[in-house]
């Protein structure tokens, strides 16, 4: 099986419950640690920050910025966005020309159903086990909040 297979599948509950299992063993075990030991997790300061970016949504089936780029244009060329893109090149520029129901509107038809991928879903238990005390998310789908949503982290 490929990379791109693997990252496409989906867990199973059985398996979510094996992850979250696993993932409160370990912060069992690290705060046991106290920040020593061999375990890579167990060296994690007490208050961590996670960045999450672009590249974190690909593998549950959203597009990459070209893709959504070439998409904003061609709603413009169609008069379903009303902002100049003719001379946008790059994902910073075109987001700067969008309205809230441009973005919408272009993510509309990229994925009719996306689910988070497995990594999602791992971050979601490391957050549910304590590893993150803030997470800074720069992507403006939701995929984050389904995998946490999930675990039962919200309803």
């Amino acid at each position: 099986m490929s990379v791109s297979q693997t990252s496409r599948q989906h867990p199973t509950g059985d398996q979510l419950d094996d992850l979250v299992k696993r993932l409160k063993y370990s912060k069992q075990q690290r705060e046991a640690f106290k920040g020593g030991g061999d375990w890579q997790l167990a060296k994690l300061p007490m208050h961590t920050t996670l960045l999450l970016g672009a590249g974190a949504s690909l593998s549950s089936g959203l597009p990459k910025g070209e893709k959504v780029i070439e998409t904003a244009k061609a709603l413009a060329q169609a008069g379903e966005i009303e902002a100049d893109l003719t001379k946008v090149d790059d994902y910073q520029t075109l987001m700067t020309k969008l309205t809230r129901s441009d973005v919408r509107l272009i993510f509309e038809g990229a994925n009719d159903n996306p689910r988070p991928s497995w990594g999602y879903m791992a971050l979601a238990g490391l957050i549910e086990a304590g590893y993150f005390t803030c997470i800074l998310n720069l992507n403006f789908d939701s995929m984050l909040a389904k995998a946490a949503t999930s675990l039962g982290l919200y309803s």
